[in-house]
């Protein structure tokens, strides 16, 4: 794309038109060239089913690109519309606990169900027809923050895939009972369709058959993305990613291989901006030789109904991370959000201005980050990041297994305290 974006999410589905345009306005003024749509309005684009229309989102995009604003389109899977699920909970998502999920908040589906592939590639269809040549495409985000809210799902679709995927890769009952050692607490099993999924239990389940079904997990999520992907790509040629963060419950190193370029979000207080260093190296990595994006941050202080005693960020600190992402490789740097939600669980979160259109301590920063950007431009535009000196090896399988490493430390600390 060759330029520096500062942006921010932007969700005009939830505002009067008068709102809109005064939000886009003030955008330019502030420095925004890039606004990020879609991602949660699924209802708003098919209020009932097989009733697609996209035109209020084409218009958005038309006053965003007439104003020099260019529109990151995220596919709105994260938040399916009540009319999929109502009465269908065989397609909701199941946790370890057998607890099968409701309409009402985000992630609540299983995103391997047929049925909820089939209304995702119906959507996904519909905007990529609509928005795939649009002037104001600068890229693509596939759904968004997958497996941020729930771990691996349990339902009756999944464990049948997982039966399913166990007979792939171990081709007969007796190689996996060889290569996961089942003879231990007879473990040992006749046939796939007994291999139960890792639910709740007396105890622990074997950690083999834990990281088999986390490394099932993350292939189904990848290969949603991917159906998403190749509808997109009949229909566009914009660059496509996902906004991702690396404590999710994914493997990122298999999810960027089918993407264009790598991009997260995280929301460190300045007591802990290492994490967001951390995240600069470790995207950058994903798509060598392809600057990454910051898609979300928060340009004052994280919070949801939950959690509402987060620190606001001192003066300085998000121009510094800013300024940090874009010499360390980064292309993009966005803000959740651009105005303050008035309705949701997010009420309290930062924002660039409130929810009755003032600016927030938010709006400072940007402006910050807008001028530290333009002064140093020329710099950047010419500069690379330096090859390290010292490497460390990150491991997206490794991770898969870390939390029996954490058991495992945990228990013998807990020894060595005992023995002192």
């Amino acid at each position: 794309m060759n330029k520096f974006f500062h942006g921010a999410a932007f969700y005009p589905e939830l505002w009067p038109d008068e709102v809109v345009a005064a939000d886009i306005a003030e955008m330019k003024r502030v420095g925004i060239n890039v606004a990020r749509i879609g991602e949660f309005a699924w209802a708003k684009m098919e209020p009932h089913a097989g009733e697609i229309d996209l035109g209020y989102f084409v218009a958005v995009m038309d006053r965003l690109h007439a104003t020099g604003i260019a529109t990151v389109f995220c596919t709105p899977t994260p938040t399916p519309p009540v009319w999929l699920t109502h009465a269908h909970p065989e397609r909701c998502f199941v946790d370890e606990s057998g607890r099968t999920m409701s309409h009402g908040a985000r992630q609540h589906v299983c995103t391997s169900h047929p049925e909820i592939r089939a209304a995702t590639g119906r959507i996904v269809e519909a905007i990529a027809r609509a928005v795939g040549d649009h002037p104001g495409l600068v890229a693509w985000q596939i759904d968004n923050e997958f497996k941020c809210h729930v771990a691996e799902c349990h339902c009756a679709n999944c464990r049948e895939r997982w039966h399913a995927w166990l007979e792939r890769r171990y081709r007969s009952i007796d190689g996996m009972n060889t290569a996961w050692g089942t003879e231990i607490w007879s473990h040992r099993y006749e046939r796939f369709e007994q291999v139960p999924t890792p639910m709740k239990t007396t105890f622990h389940h074997h950690a083999s058959l834990q990281t088999a079904y986390r490394r099932f997990s993350q292939e189904e999520i990848a290969e949603f993305q991917r159906e998403q992907v190749e509808i997109i790509r009949r229909h566009s040629r914009a660059p496509i990613t996902h906004n991702s963060q690396a404590r999710f419950r994914v493997d990122n190193a298999a999810l960027f291989r089918d993407l264009d370029f790598a991009s997260f979000d995280h929301y460190p207080p300045a007591a802990c901006y290492r994490e967001m260093i951390f995240h600069y190296d470790l995207f950058r990595t994903l798509k060598p030789g392809r600057a990454f994006w910051v898609m979300e941050c928060s340009p004052s202080h994280n919070g949801n109904l939950g959690d509402v005693r987060q620190p606001v960020h001192p003066d300085g600190f998000v121009a510094a991370e800013a300024v940090a992402a874009f010499a360390l490789g980064a292309e993009g740097f966005s803000y959740w959000l651009w105005r303050q939600q008035r309705t949701g669980c997010e009420l309290p979160h930062g924002s660039v201005v409130s929810a009755w259109g003032k600016p927030t301590l938010g709006h400072g920063a940007a402006l910050q980050v807008s001028r530290a950007l333009e002064e140093l431009r020329p710099l950047l535009e010419t500069s690379r990041v330096r090859p390290a000196e010292v490497a460390l090896t990150y491991s997206e399988f490794a991770r898969t297994m870390w939390p029996h490493v954490v058991r495992s430390v945990q228990f013998m600390d807990s020894l060595r305290s005992t023995h002192l």
